[in-house]
């Protein structure tokens, strides 16, 4: 006999309150009729959805939405704010951890799902704490996949309209319901989903056992940057790509608790060739992040209230009250337009949230990093190189390239230093931590990119952090200055870390490794 799968809830005086009786009633009659046996197995797909959408907006045609996905792929693989949540749990938290552990996240939005404001006039989705602006920006930062989901004749967002965090949100390749083909519409989207899921994975001794048609296009992404034939063009390509696939690349992106993914490259200590008159140096034993830090990682920064929080900012000459938009708010690209300042702040907090003492790298590390052993010009050896790194080629005759952009980072693999960091020449600059004497005549209110170095063993070195810039970019013709932030962090066995200033994105072919150092911005009026 067939269970009573009924429970009645007066819904017709709630206003979304989770906190009130009737959102309590709901809970527990959902926890109920979770607990009764349902006829017949439930269907089973691993894949994990959440549907995100604004009832006032979407609500009734994003039930049968849920209701679709979930007669398909299962009723627990289905999440949707109440719906999903069991009595006595914490509202934000819960749902911030189903969207963590999902594979996808359908982001509904209708006619009014933009322009939507509350009681006082303003748009909700300028709230940061508002929930469609949350779960979306959680999406984002944890690289969970986000399909667009337009309802009727709805555009897609434009990103300039968008907040900062979500502005990725319109590069997402989206799908279109209209309830008069919402049957055909669903088929489709059903259909994309399953190629998402392992359970219709192919065997692994299948030629095309990559398990779902996104991983094989990622595959054959990362495979296609390595081959030097790549044309830079091609590559700003593929980075895009990535981001909108979920770049997977250790390195880029986030951990699974939200923190900075840092892929430490070990560099020995030893002797060196340094400077243009070939100097011998001696540089201790430090581990360097293999790429700058992305916007993705620095916006971990920001959404855990790094420019709010005074002890990262405590003895700074400067404090910055907000951040500056990056021209480029790719997920893995470099982070730009931050200032010293600001790169010291998220070394800071990147200290305290790894448990790991993070500064800025001396230039001497920074050229150990890129010039290995033998004191060469470039980190993949003597002469440029065209199309080894992302630099106007055109300025010297170098090559024909000039892509007027930073890309994603570490899209140039066959340009690596000897000890396999990337991003060393092109793209953005980053600062250093050099001494005393340099840092007076350089200018650390500049906004460049960076790398921060990581020392575990010494509290005097823990806030300093490398940034660096993109400069000197051209736009119709125009040369203008850019300055952003990229990190590259570092840390050692001992007391040293590194990262610094990666080449004039123009002028690399004339500015070998050796002539960079004496590029350098230092740290300035700071004493950590």
């Amino acid at each position: 006999m067939t269970p009573d799968l009924t429970e009645t809830v007066d819904l017709s005086t709630w206003r979304g309150d989770p906190n009130d009786t009737t959102a309590r009633e709901l809970l527990s009659a959902i926890s109920r009729l979770s607990r009764k046996p349902r006829k017949g197995p439930e269907p089973q797909h691993p894949i994990r959805i959440y549907v995100s959408y604004r009832r006032s907006d979407s609500g009734e045609i994003t039930d049968r939405i849920h209701d679709r996905l979930s007669q398909h792929f299962g009723h627990n693989a289905v999440h949707m704010d109440l719906l999903s949540l069991q009595s006595g749990q914490d509202w934000s938290t819960a749902i911030e951890q189903q969207i963590r552990s999902s594979d996808v996240m359908l982001a509904v939005i209708g006619p009014h799902w933009l322009t939507e404001t509350d009681t006082e006039g303003r748009r909700r989705l300028d709230d940061p704490g508002a929930f469609v602006r949350r779960e979306l920006s959680v999406a984002l930062r944890s690289q969970v996949r986000v399909v667009p989901v337009l309802i009727g004749e709805t555009p897609p967002p434009r990103p300039e309209v968008l907040p900062e965090d979500l502005q990725q949100l319109a590069y997402r390749q989206a799908v279109g319901i209209r309830s008069d083909t919402f049957d055909q519409a669903m088929d489709r989207l059903t259909a994309f989903l399953d190629q998402l899921s392992p359970a219709q994975a192919p065997p692994p001794e299948s030629a095309a056992h990559v398990g779902s048609a996104a991983d094989a296009e990622i595959e054959r992404l990362l495979e296609e940057i390595k081959s030097p034939e790549t044309p830079p063009e091609r590559r700003v390509e593929i980075g895009d790509r990535l981001a909108e696939l979920g770049d997977p690349r250790p390195g880029i992106g986030l951990t699974p608790d939200g923190l900075p993914d840092i892929d430490w490259v070990d560099v020995p200590a030893g002797e060196f060739l340094s400077g243009e008159e070939g100097k011998q140096e001696h540089v201790d034993a430090f581990r360097i992040a293999r790429y700058p830090v992305t916007n993705a990682q620095y916006q971990a920064f920001i959404d855990a209230g790094g420019y709010k929080e005074d002890r990262w900012w405590a003895g700074l000459a400067e404090r910055v009250k907000e951040p500056h938009k990056p021209n480029w708010p790719h997920p893995n690209r470099p982070r730009t337009d931050v200032t010293w300042y600001e790169a010291v702040a998220f070394c800071r907090w990147l200290s305290s949230r790894m448990d790991l003492e993070t500064r800025l790298p001396t230039d001497i590390e920074w050229e150990r990093s890129a010039r290995g052993t033998d004191g060469r010009e470039h980190p993949w050896g003597n002469g440029y190189r065209a199309g080894f790194a992302n630099v106007d080629e055109t300025v010297s005759k170098a090559g024909p390239s000039n892509l007027t952009q930073t890309t994603a980072a570490g899209l140039y693999p066959h340009a690596a230093s000897p000890f396999g960091v990337l991003d060393l020449a092109g793209n953005v600059l980053e600062w250093c931590l050099n001494n005393e004497e340099e840092q007076k005549q350089k200018d650390s209110t500049a906004r460049r990119a960076n790398r921060c170095t990581a020392d575990p063993g010494s509290a005097t070195t823990a806030s300093r952090v490398p940034l660096s810039a993109i400069i000197t970019t051209r736009t119709s013709g125009a040369s203008t200055s850019a300055f952003g932030c990229c990190v590259h962090c570092v840390k050692s066995s001992d007391l040293s870390s590194t990262g610094t200033c990666s080449a004039l994105s123009n002028e690399l072919p004339e500015c070998d490794l050796h002539r960079r150092r004496h590029r350098r911005s230092g740290p300035r009026g700071c004493q950590p």
